[in-house]
């Protein structure tokens, strides 16, 4: 399940809550805990974790991207003339 940030904005008092999808609106209608003012919810970024920067493996062999990886690359460049992405 997702986790949701949420704060109030009179007392800045911050907190996170694993919520389905469904439910992630229901902080929002409670008060705070702190000072009974409004609670919204925070944008947050999902992080995430590369496994390898270099683009490298263990014994020094370039990773190469799977070819359907690399269609879906090349049909973005077709549909955006002028993009200077390299494929």
């Amino acid at each position: 399940m997702p986790t949701y940030d949420y704060g109030c904005v009179d007392c800045d008092y911050e907190f996170e809550d694993i919520l389905p999808i469904a439910r992630r609106h229901e902080p929002l209608e409670s008060p705070c805990p702190k000072c009974s003012g409004r609670i919204q919810q925070k944008v947050a970024c999902p992080s995430f974790v590369y496994d390898n920067i270099s683009g490298t493996t263990a014994k020094g062999h370039k990773k190469k991207p799977d070819e359907a990886f690399t269609d879906h690359l090349k049909q973005m460049k077709r549909n955006y003339p002028g993009s200077n992405m390299n494929v």
